[in-house]
């Protein structure tokens, strides 16, 4: 069953270059990975100025894979600075996806 991972960040004033392009770069990576169906650069038009990645999988356990991937987890360990802490400011879910 696919599985699908949203982040949704909110980067600190003066650091939306910079989480953007990180986002961009984990997604040019996860198109490397074993399992990877798709992914999209989010900047929702929502005013929030949050930016962030969705991400196909072909199941958890690719995602899992990539999710602890040494690169990945560099590109990852760069963003807490640049982004607003705590529940409304970061967001992360994994989970199966049903076409319906």
């Amino acid at each position: 069953m696919p599985y699908v991972r949203i982040a949704l960040m909110q980067p600190k004033a003066g650091h939306v270059h910079e989480v953007r392009d990180l986002q961009a770069e984990l997604l040019r990576f996860d198109k490397t990975l074993q399992g990877f169906l798709g992914g999209y650069l989010l900047e929702p038009s929502d005013g929030t100025g949050r930016i962030g990645r969705m991400v196909l999988w072909e199941g958890k356990a690719d995602a899992g894979r990539a999710a602890q991937e040494q690169h990945t987890l560099t590109l990852r360990s760069a963003l807490p600075p640049l982004v607003v802490g705590g529940a409304s400011g970061h967001l992360e879910v994994g989970a199966e996806a049903t076409r319906v």
